[in-house]
């Protein structure tokens, strides 16, 4: 899951058990929206690879799944944001906490969000453009006809 919503999850379960419930909660949608985006990750890449090998096939499912993953990753980007405002709003007593670890380690909260989100989101806009042009097969499919 991504660090700033588990340490919100976190922060508003060691408080009460209202807040504990909320931060369960927060625990099983992280896993969930990590699942979602995972699978749809994992599916547009094998469908991608298989479009090299089988090109007579269906655009349809890569059409789907690049849509699946673009709203997976606007979700996974929503959901980061609301833990947090959780946290600062609901859990009052560890919620300057948690800001102070998020700020100590600012450096790895970019990383992760920079890569693990925005670098995702760029490469899912990137596979929804190649859909949209019917350009599935990779930069080497010329090359390997010009060598046949």
């Amino acid at each position: 899951g991504l660090g700033a919503a588990s340490l919100s999850a976190i922060a508003i379960v060691s408080t009460t058990h209202t807040m504990s419930l909320l931060g369960t909660g927060l625990v099983v949608a992280s896993q969930i929206l990590g699942g979602l985006l995972l699978g749809s990750i994992t599916v547009s890449w094998l469908l991608g690879h298989a479009y090299l090998t089988a090109t007579k096939m269906t655009i349809a499912p890569l059409r789907h799944f690049s849509r699946v993953l673009f709203w997976a990753i606007m979700l996974r980007i929503v959901f980061a944001v609301l833990s947090v405002l959780a946290v600062w709003i609901v859990g009052a007593t560890s919620g300057p906490a948690v800001m102070s670890q998020l700020g100590r380690a600012w450096l790895i909260l970019l990383l992760r969000v920079g890569v693990g989100l925005v670098g995702v989101g760029v490469f899912a806009y990137m596979v929804t453009d190649c859909v949209k042009r019917r350009a599935t097969q990779s930069a080497t499919a010329p090359t390997r006809a010009r060598w046949a």
